[in-house]
């Protein structure tokens, strides 16, 4: 099996302006802003062939996979999949963050330092842990999708969904690194993407790109006023394309890599950067100068 996972957040929600807690309260919709977001990564993703395209069926993400699927010339089906719901926050959905905070003020230091451990009542008073829960409804989802696996056909697949579900699916692509999720940040509308192949029974995942959203014509999400580190591999050598390891043999950038280094420089010309840190060999040198 060979198979391409192409991971897409909904648009900006008429919650997420309000900062309410949706989970899988189906009132919130996209915005006129959430709608354009929409239009420009399924114009971005419209040249891309997939042989399945999923989504949530809550309103806001098959809005986006509706949208995503209006900018293609082949209008495909949408299969609406429960293993795509949001997270189920029991009776904190509906309320702002501000409230979740005052009306359950230890349960909400949990959400915020420890979700793995976050306890809470569904609507009936029953207790149940909402991240442990989404975990296990991720790693289902992925197993259902595995169940795809065409010999020797390679597959690409559109999932459109939710915040803390799709940090749950790559959390279970990257193996469950442990306290990830917290340290993952999906902003509406990106692109995430992850290559995975089957050998001998075990699939190997491969990160291709994670919340990118350049197709919003915004370089890089904003910075919520935290340190930032920004990591640049070195343009293109000969040794790249002849396949040869390069390890501390000081091999120079190619004219395809000055073109590479050059679409850097013009990708980040409005970041500050406080501090610029580089290798000393010339492949790197050259890309950074």
């Amino acid at each position: 099996m060979a198979l391409r996972l192409l991971l897409v957040r909904h648009g900006l929600s008429t919650f997420n302006i309000d900062n309410r807690i949706q989970g899988r309260i189906n009132r919130s919709t996209l915005t006129k802003e959430g709608e354009e977001q929409a239009i420009k990564v399924g114009k971005a993703l419209s040249k891309i062939h997939f042989d399945y395209i999923f989504s949530s069926p809550l309103q806001r993400a098959a809005q986006t996979a509706t949208q995503i699927v209006e900018q293609r010339d082949i209008k495909q089906k949408i299969f609406y999949e429960e293993g795509l719901l949001e997270i189920e926050l029991g009776r904190w959905s509906g309320l702002r963050s501000e409230e979740v905070k005052s009306k359950y003020p230890n349960e909400f230091r949990t959400w915020q330092t420890n979700p793995y451990e976050l306890e809470i009542e569904n609507v009936n008073g029953e207790k149940f842990f909402p991240i442990k829960d989404l975990q296990k409804q991720a790693e289902l989802f992925l197993h259902s999708i595995y169940k795809l696996d065409k010999e020797e056909v390679n597959q690409t697949i559109l999932l459109v969904a939710h915040n803390a579900i799709l940090k749950c699916l790559i959390i279970e692509l990257l193996n469950k690194p442990k306290n990830c999720f917290r340290k993952l940040q999906i902003n509406n509308t990106s692109i995430s993407i992850f290559n995975l192949k089957k050998k001998n029974n075990n699939i190997n995942v491969q990160l291709e790109c994670l919340n990118n959203i350049e197709h919003l014509n915004c370089k890089m999400p904003k910075n919520k006023n935290k340190a930032r580190v920004i990591l640049v591999r070195h343009g293109e050598t000969d040794w790249n394309l002849e396949g040869r390891f390069q390890g501390q043999i000081d091999i120079p950038l190619n004219s395809n890599g000055i073109k590479q280094a050059k679409s850097a420089g013009k990708f980040l010309k409005n970041t500050k950067f406080d501090r610029i840190y580089c290798s000393s060999l010339s492949r790197p040198r050259e890309t950074a100068k």
